[in-house]
């Protein structure tokens, strides 16, 4: 399964990709540009899964980046959650992201 991705950096600078693997403990994305990470940065990724438009399926993930392949990355994923999108969601998904800091929550 592939689907959309974005990951977001510690800097806050999201960038598009695909995730072209997913498991339980991290997934496998793939980039259109050059890869704009590190092994060892910490990264959330925001994943949107939909089978029906007017109910999406929301998930997000805290990891750190273990691999680089090319255009490929390899990120293993420590915390997140799956469940449907809400304004609530997107705003935990913020305020663990900079829990993940040391920033203020959201």
């Amino acid at each position: 399964m592939e689907t959309t991705v974005v990951v977001r950096k510690e800097s806050g600078e999201t960038i598009p990709a695909r995730a072209v693997n997913i498991s339980s403990s991290g997934m496998l994305v793939r980039l259109e540009g050059p890869l704009p990470f590190h092994v060892g940065e910490t990264v959330t990724v925001e994943v949107q899964l939909s089978s029906h438009s007017d109910r999406p399926f929301s998930s997000w993930g805290i990891g750190q980046v273990v691999r680089l392949d090319g255009r490929r990355s390899a990120i293993h994923l420590r915390a997140g959650s799956f469940h449907r999108e809400t304004t609530a969601t997107r705003r935990n998904a913020r305020s663990a992201s900079n829990f993940q800091k040391g920033g203020p929550a959201l």
